[in-house]
């Protein structure tokens, strides 16, 4: 009688323990993370700008640029002469400099080249001009004027720079050679080959055929 009861038992127990567990598989290898990007090197800062040049009275200027000019053969060049004053301040002083009969020639002179640093500043072109043009102009101020004026404005001095080919002084007409063909342009060209044909100063004829170097 008690077969049957053991072999019921059995059976319960056999259903509750449920199918047997399916045996368990190695799990996958997780993928390897991409490396990192390299660490990217810090930007340079910005450079300084140029300081501004801090105010100076108009004696203490004027007395500087004197210094600045004073030797023979080199002139202060564009950022030194702004590390004095600003631009608008430097022009007129420039313009003072050049125009004082008390000073050596070199520092007129080279004073009066240095406008050609400030074209867009008021009074520099006017200056130029007018030395340019001026026939009671020291010759060599005349010269230095012509020079400036087509460094600085090209073409657009060309109406200033023009009539310097005929001047009685054979030594502008030369400084004016020189600066129309150190442009290059058509217009500067046709300028001088327009004087070549009447030219009798045998250097400022030099002075062409180098500026029109197929003539």
């Amino acid at each position: 009688m008690r077969r049957p009861a053991l072999a019921l038992a059995l059976a319960l127990g056999a259903a509750s323990c449920g199918p047997a567990a399916a045996p368990e598989r190695d799990a996958p290898a997780p993928a390897p993370r991409p490396a990192p990007p390299p660490p990217q090197p810090a930007a340079a800062p910005d450079p300084k700008p140029l300081a501004e040049a801090p105010p100076v009275s108009d004696a203490t200027l004027r007395a500087r640029l004197r210094a600045a000019f004073g030797g023979y053969e080199t002139a202060p060049e564009r950022r030194e002469l702004e590390g004095l004053a600003g631009a608008e301040r430097l022009v007129p002083a420039l313009i003072e400099l050049a125009g004082d009969r008390g000073e050596p020639p070199h520092k007129r002179s080279n004073a009066l080249a240095s406008l050609r640093f400030f074209a867009g500043v008021p009074g520099a072109r006017a200056e130029l001009e007018a030395r340019a043009g001026d026939p009671a102009a020291p010759r060599y101020l005349r010269r230095t004027a012509a020079r400036a004026l087509a460094a600085a404005y090209g073409d657009d001095a060309l109406a200033t720079l023009g009539p310097l080919l005929g001047d009685p002084d054979p030594d502008l007409r030369d400084a004016a050679v020189r600066a129309l063909g150190a442009l290059g342009s058509v217009r500067s060209r046709a300028l001088l080959e327009g004087r070549a044909s009447v030219e009798a100063d045998p250097n400022v004829r030099l002075s062409l055929r180098r500026a029109l170097p197929q003539r």
